[in-house]
């Protein structure tokens, strides 16, 4: 059984679970309490920022402050994306690529799987999304059916909280599983960032994918000890205490630093995540690590291969060119992309596809 999200266990023995009448008369601890508000701030930000993008086309983003950081992001994803679908490709089947994708969002990556998978010669025959936030659930469902539907993929989207719920898909139903730039949200306790891995490893395939990008908390904290904890720069804000940026952590979970990104989130709590904490969960249910780089080494590595010096004129840019190429590599800094999977041969397939 998924043990609750935040409250109490299952000590009555009722087998009522979180219906059980008696629970519902206690008051929860005040630390529960406050972690319950934190994450429905948490989607009511999110919420506030699909309703906003709701109304913004492809050219307004381009005049965004963030412009040049996103696009480095985004460049890297796609690379990363393009890789995992000509190493995957079903391994030479025709059934299409059934891709599983965590923090979903409004379906801002649906463009890149679609490409990936068009570039390897297959498709998206399944595609399975969860997100935090309602409001992008519809806005999910649109972009599934603009950029996936051309071949009559099978889609779901869940709305639902990552760390605590049981996903929405059958036991090794997916080739490759992603969570892009949304795992740090998971380290606020052990439980919930166990239980996403736990998830993955059940529903990706066995010689599936697992992609995953995330805060790199190493990152945070060397910019906190240079900014005395308050971090200022064109592309982002970080406020990080004391405690963390003096390491005297009490445990990997549970520290909370705010991140602000212009014309995206303001004010939203994040937590330290730091790699060694991170593969040694995934290493519990089986995963090793077959590439772990931070986001800007990855563009700059990447934008060399010929191939993906197209993709990146496709996509108007890389964020590489212009006056604010040495910004937008510091604010890729922050982040880190790892490539996971249960099997060597998988891993070796897909640093194959990427020329690496």
């Amino acid at each position: 059984m998924t043990p609750p999200r935040f409250g109490y266990s299952n000590a009555c023995g009722c087998g009522a679970g979180q219906g059980c009448p008696a629970r519902a008369r206690r008051r929860p601890h005040p630390r529960m309490a406050a972690a319950n508000d934190e994450l429905a701030h948490r989607a009511r930000k999110y919420d506030a920022m699909a309703v906003m993008h709701a109304s913004v086309t492809f050219h307004d983003r381009r005049a965004f402050d963030s412009a040049a950081v996103r696009y480095l992001n985004n460049f890297v994803k796609a690379c990363m994306v393009d890789a995992a679908c000509r190493c995957l490709c079903r391994r030479g089947g025709d059934g299409g690529l059934r891709v599983a994708e965590v923090a979903c969002g409004r379906g801002q990556d649906h463009s890149k799987w679609m490409y990936g998978c068009r570039a390897a010669g297959t498709w998206v025959s399944t595609y399975f999304g969860l997100d935090l936030s309602s409001a992008d659930h519809s806005a999910a469902l649109a972009m599934a059916a603009k950029f996936l539907g051309r071949h009559g993929a099978e889609v779901r989207i869940q709305t639902a909280d990552m760390g605590v719920a049981v996903w929405d898909a059958p036991d090794g139903s997916a080739d490759v599983v992603s969570c892009q730039l949304a795992m740090h949200y998971l380290w606020d306790a052990e439980d919930h960032a166990s239980h996403f891995f736990q998830q993955a490893a059940r529903v990706l395939d066995s010689a599936g994918l697992l992609l995953i990008s995330y805060a790199d908390g190493r990152s945070v904290v060397r910019r906190a000890r240079q900014s005395a904890g308050a971090v200022r720069s064109r592309f982002y804000k970080l406020e990080v205490p004391a405690e963390c940026s003096a390491l005297r952590l009490k445990s990997p979970f549970g520290n909370r630093y705010v991140f602000t990104m212009p014309d995206s989130v303001e004010s939203v709590p994040e937590y330290l995540c730091h790699e060694g904490s991170l593969l040694k969960l995934a290493k519990r249910e089986g995963f090793v690590c077959g590439l772990s780089m931070y986001f800007d080494e990855l563009a700059l590595r990447l934008r060399k291969l010929p191939r993906f010096s197209e993709l990146a004129r496709r996509m108007g840019g890389d964020g590489l060119d212009g006056p604010d190429r040495q910004d937008a590599l510091d604010a890729a800094n922050l982040y880190r992309f790892s490539v996971l999977a249960r099997t060597p041969a998988a891993l070796q397939a897909f640093k194959n596809a990427l020329s690496f």
